[in-house]
């Protein structure tokens, strides 16, 4: 009987790897085991374990390793804590494959454990580009670290051979949070709408709102708190637009940016504040928002497939894949203003109803959980890798 780790450490990886997690759980010769890690475990950041639990999944083993996070410092420590976590984890539990999403600092010390434990890496997401974050880096070091890759666009299939990965354990499966919006079973309009205007202390959300997201930009740390008011002042310019904001993530800055956007909300009747609405609550707010607003990667890869607009602000997403539904502005009030203005054009909503996402591809939970499948059940996998030249 083969044994395969998924790792999981907040609200947004979960939901990319939800679907991947219950068609591995099928199989009669494979053991899933989930290890819930990070910010999962911490109140401030929604104890979202809670939402893991709720979906009947049996967790394998949670690792606290996420104090609060203030520099690089902490999240170096972060790190730390997470190798030496998971390596008692997987001395005491071994394991035949580990398996990690995208880019997250915390998950280097995942990996590192388990290469030293001579366990094969299982990568999603790799050989994307994300110019304005730490993230970046930690992406392509994870990709060298893992022997089997699925990437979620052709381009990126091609960053990670040039990388010197065999082409042969490197498949196009698509975003996985992109098939969550079709195979997921959403709230109707008026059943999100409830549930935020309950969240708001309302029997309903009414009129236009727009979903707000905005995360540190680790290599630019020291502007966060001015990029954050600038974001501000622009949604300030249309007080008859609700806005529905999502806490920033557990990285260096992301208390900076919540203790703005909580002493703003104190003043905003027109906004609500939340450190997590739960993959399918965030979906539908998704589904029937006038358009996304920040910097979160889910504007970039999900929201294009519900032909919505996706105000992009700054640089953390630069060089990432993009559909035409993405409007880029730069973190300044007047640009951002502009780019909301744009999303709100009627002719240019209407223009989306054909767009395309190239992040969009039917089957991916299924493709991804079989081939883990035959890699581990035929014996495909291992640590050990040539260099692939090209």
């Amino acid at each position: 009987m083969k044994k395969v780790c998924i790792v999981t450490s907040t609200r947004a990886e979960y939901g990319l790897l939800r679907g991947v997690i219950k068609r591995l759980s099928v199989f009669d010769d494979l053991i899933t085991n989930v290890v819930v890690t990070g910010a999962h475990l911490v109140e401030a950041q929604g104890y979202t374990i809670r939402e893991i639990k709720e979906d009947g999944l049996a967790i394998a083993a949670e690792i606290p390793i996420m104090d609060e996070v203030k520099d690089g410092f902490d999240m170096s420590s972060v790190a730390a804590r997470a190798l030496k976590g998971f390596a008692t984890f997987l001395h005491e539990e071994p394991q035949d494959a580990v398996v990690i999403l995208g880019d997250r600092y915390e998950m280097m010390g995942f990996a590192y454990a388990a290469v030293l434990a001579n366990i094969p890496v299982v990568h999603l997401h790799g050989g994307e580009i994300t110019e304005g974050a730490v993230d970046d880096i930690v992406r392509h070091c994870l990709t060298k670290m893992s022997s089997l890759h699925f990437a979620s666009t052709e381009e990126y299939i091609k960053r990670i051979i040039q990388m010197g990965e065999n082409p042969q354990n490197v498949y196009n499966s698509g975003a996985p949070g992109v098939e969550n919006i079709k195979s997921v079973d959403l709230m109707s309009e008026a059943e999100i709408r409830k549930a935020l205007g309950e969240l708001k202390g309302a029997d309903s959300l009414e009129g236009q709102f727009a979903l707000v997201t905005f995360h540190p930009v680790t290599t630019e740390a020291g502007e966060m708190k001015v990029q954050v008011r600038e974001l501000l002042s622009a949604m300030d310019e249309y007080p008859d637009l609700f806005f529905v904001i999502t806490k920033a993530n557990a990285d260096a800055g992301g208390q900076v940016i919540n203790k703005v956007f909580e002493e703003y909300v104190s003043g905003h009747d027109n906004t609500l504040l939340v450190a997590s609405l739960g993959m399918k609550r965030y979906l539908s707010a998704m589904k029937y928002a006038a358009f996304v607003l920040g910097n979160s990667s889910s504007g970039i890869i999900e929201t294009p497939s519900f032909h919505i607009p996706t105000v992009n602000v700054g640089d953390r997403q630069a060089g990432r894949v993009r559909a035409d539904s993405v409007i880029d502005c730069a973190p300044v009030a007047d640009a951002i203003k502009a780019a909301m203005e744009k999303a709100l054009d009627p002719g240019f909503k209407d223009s989306l109803a054909d767009v395309a996402n190239p992040y969009e591809k039917a089957g991916t939970a299924e493709f991804i959980a079989s081939t883990i499948h035959d890699y581990l059940i035929n014996d495909k996998l291992s640590v050990r890798k040539r260099f692939y030249d090209i």
